[in-house]
């Protein structure tokens, strides 16, 4: 709280942080909520959304939770989308972090990064075939020497 009366007051970040401590610590979730709405007041982001909706969620309004949820997705970048993927993934959650990738490639579909993601994704979850034919279509976007020689290896790995 004392933090939040200098200068973090000014930027979405201080209050989000103020937030995500509070929601971790599982302390003043009136406050959490309250520091998280002030954060997307100040920036609409994918994260700040992705925290009030944790915060409803923890105060047991799943209904409140679900709708942010939604905006947190209609702001998305592909960026966001594919670090909540990696997310999901890390967490087990290997259905939904393909769901996940899948809507970014087809919100994304000019970035090679996109169809890598969800090759590898599928390739977790077992889909050699279908994670072979991502690798391959980011191969033929990718102009990175590093990043090809990356793929045809997992390619090589896949067969």
């Amino acid at each position: 709280r004392q933090q939040l009366r200098g200068l973090q007051r000014f930027w979405a970040k201080g209050w989000a942080e103020a937030a995500r401590w509070a929601l971790t610590h599982d302390t003043g979730l009136d406050l959490a909520q309250a520091w998280a709405d002030t954060a997307v007041q100040q920036a609409e982001t994918f994260p700040n959304l992705r925290l009030k909706a944790a915060v409803l969620q923890r105060r047991g309004d799943a209904q409140a939770a679900a709708a942010v949820e939604r905006r947190a997705l209609e702001v998305a970048t592909e960026n966001d989308i594919n670090n909540f993927g990696y997310a999901l993934l890390n967490a087990g959650k290997v259905d939904e972090a393909v769901a996940m990738f899948r809507r970014n490639v087809r919100d994304y579909p000019r970035s090679w990064n996109v169809y890598d993601s969800l090759g590898e994704a599928l390739a977790r979850k077992g889909v050699k075939k279908e994670a072979q034919a991502n690798y391959r279509k980011a191969l033929e976007m990718v102009q990175d020497e590093r990043q090809k020689a990356r793929i045809r290896a997992v390619l090589a790995g896949l067969t």
